[in-house]
């Protein structure tokens, strides 16, 4: 085929419920935006065969990959979808290699980024061997994202508690920035259920592994729920909000048109008495909360519109049909153009199960929620609705029951409640919306998306990472320090060396006759142009002393890799990186503990601390102090880092490095300095 563009970009799909269908709108946008970009797109077939009919993108190009199951295998409701989830697991890795093979040959251009579905982790393991960028996207909300990003944490706290607690008891804390939530609500694969499950084993790996990427993308707006994006931002190289995807994304015509007459029905009806009944194409209630359901709807008379498929009709009361269609206030359809549904006036309350894509397409049009949840996110969801942004209500009991749900109707649609709940969901939908509008949070991070994404290549056209996986290459192992610094000063041309003056010795020691720059904070830019001019030699790579947070800021300005040395062992560095986390269970404790106690689990990773052993910079003294101020923001920031070096041995503190190990793009234990050089 013939190419006009010069940057070739692989996206990896997980094949199931609605991820492929939202990705898949995603990378129309990027191609759209980067016109100059070919995508290889890698589903299966099914799925490229329905949704490449007609190529609305020249630059899109699908690729079929196997999803696992036997070539002879004739589906027969057997295989539940958590069992096909397996078993294309167990092909995936392999599927993607071969195809972005296949894909480079074909395309005639190198694949210099990846854009995966974040459920595939290993695609940072590829990433890394191709000395590529990858781009992950977590289709759901920040809640949900953050409860499989501190599963470990989350299972501790849960085997301290768990004699003494139960599904219906709320937890304080259990989620870094969420102040409380409800433990049944915590998605089961974190907690409960079989945990060496192979879905469940992906999501545990993909919450350590998601750190590496380049980039993490969420399919919602920051301003929905700022005190978990503050929490997990300084996590990730690049925390990028781009949603909700249902007022973004560059769609095309709906698949199928509205033959059930939806949007006319709704024209006869009342403004916002109506409710919209559905949940999604996985989940359906049982037959008795069908039952109950009906008859709720049918008690108070309230106006509905029911996408229900027609094999789940038959459990609905006798006569229900035809008694709520006589009356012109009930109608049950298939299938619903639900977008244009929860926008129509008439939409009172969208009853459903709680789905992210459901949640956030009734919040942009804002229509409060009354959530049945099912499974996976639709509980933690739930409590997000209900308890933190307060626009809906859980059904009472975990199920449908005509006295339940009539109670839930009548607190959402009655004219003469005044609970707030509409004017917090308007306010909500006017977030939501501006979010995308000019200058929108969701539009410019979607612009630093595309600068990202098809712009990562040196200025040779070889394909750059934010550190081009510079460490990984370099110092694979504890070998000798001197090859380890020819291979450094060989790899990036030029290291640009930053510290205070207590590192100066062994860092200096650690390059030894290669020209190093000593410069105070405030001369650090000026002295970088410098240098440039004086080498003749572009910088490529920052090393920092450790507690110079803010040179990561930068060298993503730069667009260069960035080394961080953490001039002590890991049980400190390990004290300032869980500074928020150690502040909030001292002040849990704090009236009833002394300096002389010893606290456990204080710090992950160590089993017991005395209190007053904590550096005083992360829970005692002035908070406020400059000092105190940088060891904060580092503790935030250096995750951001290629590579995080310790003067210390792995085999001194293995739970503390293997706990440590999860969060950096690369933890590098360089050995005592006083053996080594």
């Amino acid at each position: 085929m013939e190419i006009t563009g010069k940057r070739h970009v692989s996206v990896f799909i997980f094949p199931f419920a609605s991820h492929p269908f939202i990705l898949l709108n995603l990378v129309r946008r990027l191609a759209s935006a980067a016109p100059a970009v070919v995508f290889s797109f890698f589903s299966t077939a099914k799925f490229n065969r329905a949704q490449f009919t007609e190529r609305d993108c020249d630059n899109i190009l699908p690729y079929d990959i196997s999803d696992g199951l036997p070539e002879e295998y004739v589906y027969d409701g057997k295989v539940v979808e958590e069992a096909q989830i397996g078993l294309f697991l167990g092909v995936a890795e392999e599927e993607f290699k071969r195809g972005v093979q296949v894909a480079e040959k074909d395309v005639g251009v190198r694949v210099s980024c990846l854009v995966v579905d974040a459920f595939l982790w290993s695609s940072g393991d590829l990433a890394e061997e191709m000395k590529i960028p990858w781009v992950a996207f977590w289709i759901a909300g920040s809640s949900s994202l953050s409860a499989h990003f501190y599963t470990d944490l989350i299972r501790q706290k849960y085997d301290e508690l768990k004699d003494s607690v139960g599904p219906d008891d709320e937890i304080p804390n259990l989620i870094p920035g969420l102040p409380v939530v409800r433990l049944g609500d915590i998605p089961k694969e974190v907690i409960f259920g079989d945990l060496e499950s192979p879905f469940v084993t992906m999501l545990h790996k993909m919450g350590g592994a998601i750190t590496k990427a380049t980039a993490v993308l969420v399919n919602s707006f920051q301003e929905l729920d700022p005190d978990l994006t503050k929490n997990l931002s300084p996590t990730f190289n690049n925390l990028l909000h781009i949603g909700p995807s249902n007022l973004v994304s560059k769609q095309n015509s709906p698949s199928k048109l509205d033959k059930s007459c939806c949007m006319s029905w709704l024209d006869t009806q009342n403004p916002r008495s109506v409710a919209y009944v559905s949940f999604g194409t996985v989940c359906t209630p049982p037959p008795h909360e069908l039952v109950a359901l009906a008859e709720a709807l049918e008690e108070g008379k309230t106006p509905f519109l029911w996408s229900l498929n027609n094999d789940s009709k038959k459990h609905l009361p006798s006569g229900f049909l035809d008694r709520t269609s006589a009356n012109g206030w009930g109608k049950i359809v298939p299938w619903a153009p639900q977008v244009q549904v929860l926008n129509h006036c008439s939409i009172g309350v969208y009853v459903t199960h709680g789905g992210w894509n459901s949640v956030m397409e009734s919040i942009t049009a804002g229509v409060p929620l009354i959530c049945r949840p099912f499974f996976a996110d639709n509980l933690i969801n739930t409590w997000m609705v209900e308890r933190v942004w307060r626009v809906g209500v859980r059904i009472e009991g975990k199920s449908f029951t005509k006295h339940g749900t009539c109670g839930a109707l009548q607190v959402v649609l009655s004219s003469s409640s005044d609970n707030g709940l509409k004017q917090r969901m308007e306010a909500l939908k006017d977030l939501a919306h501006k979010s995308v509008g000019p200058n929108g949070s969701s539009i410019r991070n979607f612009k630093t998306l595309v600068d990202v994404t098809p712009e990562c290549a040196t200025p040779n056209g070889r394909p750059y990472s934010y550190g081009e996986l510079f460490v990984a290459n370099a110092l694979p192992n504890s070998t000798a320090l001197s090859s380890q610094s020819a291979v450094v000063i060989t790899y990036c041309r030029m290291i640009y060396l930053t510290a205070y003056p207590r590192d100066m010795f062994m860092t200096g020691k650690l390059l030894g006759k290669h020209k190093l720059l000593f410069l105070g904070e405030e001369e650090f830019k000026r002295g970088i142009q410098g240098a440039e001019k004086d080498v003749g030699v572009r910088v490529s790579c920052l090393v920092v002393g450790a507690f110079l947070w803010f040179s990561g800021d930068l060298a993503e300005e730069m667009k260069i890799p960035l080394v961080a040395f953490w001039n002590a062992g890991s049980s400190s560095l390990s004290a300032h990186f869980y500074i928020n986390l150690i502040r909030q269970k001292y002040d849990e404790l704090k009236d009833s503990v002394r300096p002389d106690d010893e606290i456990p689990n204080l710090i992950p990773g160590l089993p017991m601390i005395r209190l007053g052993d904590i550096p005083k910079e992360v829970i005692f003294g002035d908070l406020e102090s400059p000092f105190a101020t940088m060891l904060h923001k580092m503790g935030g920031a250096i995750t951001r880092a290629t590579a995080v070096l310790v003067n210390s041995f792995q085999e001194l503190d293995p739970d503390l490095t293997n706990n440590l190990s999860l969060l950096f793009n690369n933890f590098l234990l360089i050995d005592p300095f006083n053996l080594v050089l």
